[in-house]
């Protein structure tokens, strides 16, 4: 009972920061989206696309900057949440490859978090670095648990296989990129960024 609540709070801790981070930034990408499908009349203050890309802009700073919400979840992570939220997942992953159609992109993910997991070896062995690609992180996170959902979600209507699959496509791609940009890019990064601003 202990040990269930303990791991409930550490995934409780993790979840709570990424979701804010999340809604946030989305809401940003959703209402900027939506300006451009208005066009020039979305641009304008009388169009109700308009003030809710205003109202966006100031969600990622009020509620706790993204930056904080991500630098919470990262140190929620390093405390031993990332392998409880992997582990949650493929879990998830196991119960969905039952039904063969969706076992490809189980596999998939199950690949990406494998890539996370390397990336994160390297972001925990450099707090300074980590802290730089602590957004980068918390995306990869809230993207494998998407996509862990949606197979769920697929398995039980197979009418969203669709989406499920269009996502882990396009999202297993882009974490892996991030999680190569971390394990790839963190040798003297920081030496490099201060030479850059210096000048």
């Amino acid at each position: 009972m202990v040990k269930e609540l303990e791991r409930d709070t550490g995934r409780l801790r993790l979840l709570t920061p990424l979701a804010k981070y999340f809604a946030t930034e989305i809401c940003h990408d959703l209402t900027r989206d939506a300006m451009q499908v208005f066009g020039g009349i979305g641009f304008t203050m009388d169009a109700d696309v308009a003030k809710l890309h205003a109202d966006s802009l100031i969600m990622t700073v009020y509620e706790g900057t993204s930056e904080i919400q991500a630098s919470f979840a990262l140190r929620e992570m390093g405390k031993g949440a990332l392998q409880l939220a992997l582990g949650r997942i493929r879990e998830e992953l196991q119960a969905s490859a039952e039904a063969p159609e969706l076992q490809p992109l189980a596999e998939r993910i199950l690949q990406t978090i494998s890539r996370v997991e390397e990336a994160s070896q390297v972001l925990f062995a450099d707090p300074p670095y980590a802290l730089l690609r602590a957004k980068l992180m918390a995306q990869m996170v809230i993207d494998l648990i998407s996509a862990s959902e949606l197979l769920i979600q697929a398995k039980a209507d197979p009418e969203r296989r669709d989406l499920a699959e269009a996502y882990v496509i396009r999202r297993m791609l882009d974490v892996a990129h991030a999680a190569r940009r971390i394990r790839e890019n963190h040798q003297g990064r920081l030496e490099r960024d201060a030479r850059i601003v210096s000048r």
